[in-house]
């Protein structure tokens, strides 16, 4: 009887560890998204005579944070202030930038719609981004990405299946005491 309760005790905490080095291997994940970046500082590019408003850009840009801009300013002004998006960061030396993308969200403050802009790496700019001017309080959120390839996959899932064979391995070493 004191055999089967070691074993089943055994057992259970080796699951709940599995369980807790799947869930942190899954949201460690560095390589399959950017470090989210939230405004870090508080920047003045309107002059103290302008009317200015203040918009929030987040994300994989140079210079997160709040920015107080002239009034009218639109996103490609604006993208140019934070001084654009980030580099890809990657492990990688031969990056597929055919693979690679950039998803601007920009969210009104009053209205609390959500207008979703994503731009190919190829060098063209879709009108939209210098037409739509910006108003007081919209937040930007700046997103760059790529699409997986097989090596991601393999970094995602090898944790969770190195884990369960671990798990299957102990199990048949506590069965076979």
């Amino acid at each position: 009887m004191n055999n089967i309760y070691i074993k089943s005790l055994l057992i259970f905490s080796t699951l709940l560890f599995s369980f807790i080095i799947v869930a942190d291997a899954q949201t460690s994940n560095y390589y399959q998204s950017q470090n989210f970046r939230l405004g870090e500082a508080h920047y003045r590019v309107a002059d103290a005579s302008q009317v200015a408003d203040t918009i929030l850009i987040w994300g994989d840009v140079q210079l997160p944070g709040t920015y107080l801009v002239p009034r009218g300013i639109n996103l490609a002004q604006m993208l140019a202030y934070a001084r654009g998006p980030i580099r890809l960061r990657t492990s990688e030396t031969d990056l597929d930038w055919s693979k690679v993308f950039v998803e601007f969200t920009v969210t009104s403050r009053n209205s609390e719609e959500s207008v979703m802009y994503v731009l190919q790496v190829d060098g063209y700019v879709p009108p939209e981004f210098f037409i739509n001017e910006e108003k007081n309080f919209d937040t930007i959120v700046v997103r760059v990405r790529r699409q997986p390839n097989f090596l991601d996959y393999v970094r995602a899932y090898s944790p969770i299946i190195a884990t369960v064979l671990n798990t299957l391995l102990l199990y048949r070493t506590i069965r076979d005491l």
